[in-house]
């Protein structure tokens, strides 16, 4: 699963989420800078959050949540939320 998306209302950033299912890798980067990387082989939550800052003018609290399915994780969708400052902003589904 893979998605950018540009958050801020005043001063924007470009979000980007990259989820490589078959390797593993999770790395979650911030206007090219990489805040967060993280590697699962065996999923053992059933939801994940990764939670930032972003400083700057604007500061901006950041949390993704990875939410992966009950049942045939490899072969169903995982749901995706990205919150700004605890609002609910995009939801994304997919592999």
């Amino acid at each position: 699963m893979k998605f950018s998306l540009k958050i801020g209302p005043k001063e924007e950033h470009l979000l980007e989420f990259h989820f490589n299912q078959m390797v593993g890798n999770l790395p979650i980067k911030v206007d090219g800078n990489p805040v967060i990387k993280d590697f699962l082989i065996l999923p053992s939550k059933l939801v994940r959050t990764y939670a930032f800052q972003i400083n700057g003018v604007e500061p901006l609290s950041v949390k993704i949540e990875k939410e992966r399915p009950i049942f045939f994780a490899g072969l169903r969708p995982s749901k995706y939320r990205v919150f700004v400052n605890d609002e609910l902003i995009k939801t994304y589904e997919g592999m």
